[in-house]
């Protein structure tokens, strides 16, 4: 992807994880300058830095700041460290971009909001998928594709390391879809008191619901195989199926027939085989080899840092999007 940011941004990179790595990658090809790469291990630090060849490692933020300022702040560790980190950010001038969830409670998204608007500093949580042309295709072509009837999410992850982390990562994991549901439908509120919520074992989690009159189904498993991440919207004219692991759409189109009946399925895998082949081809051309739409979002933070664009995801969205995770954790563990 060629960008189109012309001026020059210093960053930072807290986390030298996985995470942290692709948003140095994606940062660079923003046309940022990375000065500093902050993690407690300096080993991993050191080796982001040497793959990256840009900036300096730290232990902390505090040790950074006295040697240098970063006009943005990319907070890529476990949430029970992003309130402490964000706070500190804020009040040094940093514009802070950060992974999701944006913090534990929506309390503590309030605060950190509120905190940031008083400093005139911006904060953004890191909802990639909403970015992503699949997504974006949807959104344009949402109103113009019938009446919707049905939404369904299915997202099989790998993240959990252990039995006690099961939970953990589905909680991660919840604002993926509700951050989609509001891309789709921005004007609707969330009603998760009405929504059932189940988990039959750990690690597998139903959500059942209707949003904005649609009926909403949410599947999310530690355990079902093979990995995927995909949504579908069913209307009154076909369905929509966008796969946000690769980031493309296939449009389905209906029709009451014996010949559409039986040529279906072959039709269907036509496309999705077609569709996929000609999307990993311009993945490798524009070197976007994983989290399509991070890159995106990054370019749009950046943009709205010099004055040139609106903040990506706003404090309203950003904070009702972790007041339904918060409703949503309570129920699962109700049951």
């Amino acid at each position: 992807m060629v960008s189109e940011i012309r001026e020059t941004l210093n960053v930072a990179i807290v986390g030298a994880g996985l995470m942290g790595c692709w948003h140095a990658q994606y940062a660079l090809s923003s046309g940022a300058n990375i000065v500093a790469v902050i993690d407690t291990n300096l080993s991993n630090a050191n080796k982001l830095i040497k793959k990256i060849k840009q900036g300096k490692a730290y232990a902390d933020i505090d040790s950074m700041l006295l040697e240098v300022v970063p006009d943005v702040i990319h907070i890529c560790v476990p949430v029970g460290n992003h309130l402490e980190l964000a706070v500190r950010s804020i009040e040094a001038g940093l514009h802070v971009l950060m992974e999701k969830p944006l913090v534990i409670t929506s309390a503590e998204a309030i605060k950190i909001h509120k905190l940031a608007e008083n400093n005139n500093i911006l904060i953004c949580p890191v909802h990639q998928f909403c970015f992503q042309n699949g997504v974006t295709q949807v959104v344009n072509q949402l109103q113009n594709f019938g009446k919707p009837l049905r939404i369904d999410f299915n997202i099989t992850s790998a993240g959990a390391n252990s039995k006690s982390q099961l939970n953990e990562v589905i909680e991660d994991i919840l604002p993926h879809p509700l951050s989609i549901l509001r891309q789709l439908w921005p004007e609707q509120s969330f009603n998760c008191h009405n929504w059932v919520v189940r988990q039959v074992n750990d690690g597998e989690l139903v959500i059942l619901g209707e949003y904005n009159n649609i009926i909403l189904n949410i599947y999310i498993s530690m355990s079902a195989r093979p990995t995927i991440c995909q949504f579908s919207i069913q209307s009154t004219v076909g369905t929509l199926h966008v796969n946000l692991f690769h980031d493309y759409l296939v449009k389905e189109f209906g029709g009451v027939s014996k010949i559409k009946k039986i040529t279906q399925p072959i039709f269907l895998s036509f496309k999705m085989f077609s569709t996929s082949v000609i999307n990993l081809i311009k993945r490798i051309f524009i070197r976007q080899p994983a989290y399509p739409g991070l890159q995106t979002l990054i370019e749009e933070f950046y943009f709205a840092v010099m004055g040139r664009k609106v903040i990506p995801i706003n404090s309203t969205d950003s904070i009702d999007v972790s007041k339904a995770r918060d409703e949503l954790i309570s129920m699962m563990s109700d049951k």
